[in-house]
């Protein structure tokens, strides 16, 4: 049995694999619900000891593993996920104006995917991105996706911050709507405090939009050398990497060429391939 979801039947009498994503309930539990938090800090310990071999998306996830949940090493084996094959560049003009005038973002905007909620550290890119707009009149960020329990927070700094016209919030959007931001952006910033794996950076370097992203947890992985890697507390760092990027064609243009390099390291195929590979080494164990 292979259970892509963190869990497993404690009493199955066959062979188990387990997919671990992230250990975020266990590092941030104020991005998950009271039950989900009990369930995670649990029984999943029990079920992952149970496992005869664990699949973790990430070098970083492993580490969690091994440090969290006392796993030992040579049970993990660390199987990278990929994009979305829909994730490519987009070369028709119409389309790419029909997004921007829907979400009205004009020209110019900087761009985030993702459900808003603290770990996703949004206030801190609002914050930076203020330092920008007070130069960059035309210039905005767009905030994609859910709109959290923190987004009345989140509403909150950015009128204070006089913001309203730079900030826009559009709530759930499809994935032709996020592939087509991607390829309207000037860059992704994904200043994110925690990633199982973080598949935005990956997405928008197949759509060929430049990555600004922290250098934290599972970043760092996806990115490599393709993007800008900051701290994702020094705000000063990322006003001015946008401001590059945004004023220096050169600096963009080879970040777009390194994104598509580096985002041709990641595909389903090498992935399963790798998963069958762990089913036949748990598969001669038994035998």
């Amino acid at each position: 049995m292979h259970q892509p979801a963190f869990s497993a039947p404690l009493l199955y009498p066959g062979k188990i694999v387990v997919t671990i994503n992230d250990l975020i309930a266990m590092f941030i539990g104020e991005d998950i619900p009271f039950i989900s938090r009990q369930y995670f800090g649990r029984w999943m310990p029990l079920t992952h000891k149970r496992a005869d071999h664990i699949i973790a998306i990430s070098e970083h996830t492993k580490k969690d593993v091994i440090s969290l949940l006392k796993i030992p090493e040579n049970k993990i084996t660390v199987i990278h996920l990929a994009a979305n094959e829909n994730f490519k560049p987009e070369r028709d003009k119409n389309k790419l104006d029909k997004i921007k005038k829907k979400f009205y973002t004009g020209d110019h905007f900087f761009l985030h995917i993702g459900t808003i909620t603290p770990r996703k550290n949004l206030e801190f890119i609002v914050r930076a991105f203020s330092d920008l707009a007070k130069n960059e009149n035309d210039c905005k960020l767009v905030i994609a996706g859910k709109k959290g329990w923190f987004y009345e927070k989140l509403n909150e700094i950015v009128e204070k911050l006089g913001l309203v016209n730079h900030v826009i919030f559009t709530g759930y959007i499809t994935e032709e709507e996020k592939i087509l931001l991607y390829n309207a952006s000037i860059a992704l910033v994904f200043p994110s405090i925690y990633e199982g794996f973080g598949f935005p950076p990956l997405e928008a370097m197949n759509c060929g939009a430049p990555v600004i992203a922290s250098h934290a947890s599972s970043i760092p992985e996806v990115v490599g050398e393709a993007g800008i890697l900051l701290d994702p507390n020094d705000q000063y760092a990322w006003a001015q990497a946008m401001k590059q990027v945004m004023t220096l064609g050169s600096l963009r243009k080879k970040m777009i060429s390194d994104g598509f390099k580096q985002a041709k390291k990641f595909s389903w195929k090498k992935t399963a391939e790798k998963t069958v590979r762990v089913y036949e080494q748990v598969y001669k164990v038994e035998r």
